[in-house]
């Protein structure tokens, strides 16, 4: 049954009425092909009434009335058509839309195992809801909608993806048995949808979250992530690690670090790459509310919400590997600088290794690097550094991924000491990033 059953009645020996609160519903059934005839009611003031299968309106009140009547205007002003079949209906402008279908995107897999989290639930009650997930992470984004018919409904990912890009203006969303009708200026679709009620249950964090800036958050999050371990058997290093509101990302030969400042709380938890990546994407409004319970990590931001299980596994002494400020060499100059060097000196660096030869003197970095196949190059950007000269030879790749998370006029500072110790850079806000040095050729 479409509607939820809660009190069955025969009606005139051809039906039942079935009653959910103030609404209720007819199938009629004949009794010897038993299958459905009507899916139409009418419901005139305090009584229902519906149409049996010679065309007669026959009233499903206790003295079971027959009314002779092709014509809805016969009956009475007051009476209202009601369609049974429609299980849920929606009006919603396609930019509304598609700002919610873009945060559910994200985690939606079109190929998953599992077929129910291909799709998207729409969820319609007092207000419509986007919910998408791949089993380990979900996101819900609210959108503004007029609803016509609360339900909810199940519609493939990547087809939705396809009605936001392709059409404009207001579009609608309307449910009829095992299929969604999707009206578009000038369009309609007819497509099939499975059983929302297979849809994993939703099961939110309540209570005990914890106000955060939001634009600190989405910097953390976007100074740290990048370093996570990819594909890795090492499960803990394949998320980001949130320990008293300092963010750490490390894959073992680099680590970024970055606090989240005026927070205050005890937060111990590993948050997924890819799902740290979605929750920076949807921190749109001033605040965000964080919450987490043993197994998983919630955050909340205006009309989104993210609710991630954490990464098994036990994260590394990460504060053991920043290295101290005192007594290391320095030198500052904008990272755009710095990059662009890199960049050019990486033409004839090898391809696999990706070393390149560093070489900090008096007033600049020297940038080397060469293979036998490509060639040799040599490459100089002015820097204010003082002191002894040293050589490190770094991944030029993991240089760069820090180098973009800053912008092209930020200053930025690289302490080294020795040729074999760990190289570090400072950004302008205070963000940090260890990278481990190369053998030098000799």
């Amino acid at each position: 049954m479409l509607l939820p059953p809660l009190q069955l009645a025969a009606v005139d020996g051809v039906g039942y009425l079935l009653h959910h609160g103030s609404w209720a519903c007819i199938v009629v059934l004949l009794h010897r092909r038993r299958r459905c005839l009507r899916s139409v009611l009418l419901r005139c003031q305090s009584h229902w009434l519906r149409m049996d299968g010679m065309d007669r309106w026959v009233s499903c009140g206790q003295n079971a009335t027959t009314f002779y009547c092709s014509r809805l205007t016969g009956l009475c002003d007051d009476c209202i058509l009601v369609d049974e079949g429609v299980i849920m209906h929606i009006q919603i402008e396609s930019e509304s839309l598609g700002e919610a279908y873009s945060r559910c995107a994200g985690v939606v897999n079109p190929s998953s195992p599992k077929e129910v989290l291909q799709n998207i639930l729409l969820r319609v009650d007092d207000k419509l809801t986007l919910i998408g997930s791949n089993g380990e992470t979900t996101v819900l984004a609210e959108a503004e909608a007029q609803i016509e018919r609360p339900g909810k409904a199940l519609i493939p990912g990547k087809r939705l993806g396809l009605f936001v890009k392709e059409f404009s203006g207001l579009l609608s969303f309307e449910v009829v048995g095992d299929e969604i009708i999707f009206n578009a200026p000038g369009a309609t679709f007819r497509i099939p949808t499975a059983n929302p009620d297979e849809y994993p249950a939703v099961t939110l964090i309540d209570g005990g979250a914890t106000e955060v800036d939001s634009a600190a958050l989405e910097r953390a999050i976007r100074k740290t992530s990048f370093a996570c371990e990819q594909d890795s058997a090492r499960y803990a290093l394949g998320g980001i690690r949130i320990e008293d509101w300092q963010v750490v990302g490390t894959d073992g030969r680099r680590l970024a670090y970055c606090p989240i400042p005026n927070v205050s709380g005890e937060i111990r938890v590993l948050v997924p790459e890819k799902a740290a990546l979605l929750i920076a994407n949807m921190l749109h409004e001033e605040k965000a509310y964080v919450s987490h319970d043993v197994n998983n990590v919630q955050v909340r931001c205006g009309r989104y919400v993210l609710n991630t299980r954490q990464v098994e596994g036990r994260y590394p002494n990460w504060r053991q590997v920043l290295i101290s400020k005192e007594g290391k060499y320095r030198a500052s100059l904008t990272a755009g600088s710095l990059h662009a060097a890199i960049r050019q000196a990486a033409i004839t660096a090898d391809g696999e290794t990706r070393g390149i030869d560093f070489t900090f003197g008096d007033g600049s970095i020297n940038l080397k690097s060469h293979t036998a196949d490509k060639g040799h190059a040599a490459v100089s950007v002015p820097a204010e550094y003082s002191g002894d000269e040293v050589k490190i030879k770094l991944d030029y790749k993991y240089v760069e991924a820090f180098l973009k998370t800053c912008e092209s006029d930020e200053i930025v500072s690289v302490y080294l000491s020795a040729t074999t110790a760990p190289a570090m850079i400072v950004d302008a806000g205070g963000a940090e990033y260890v990278v481990m040095p190369m053998a030098m050729e000799r």
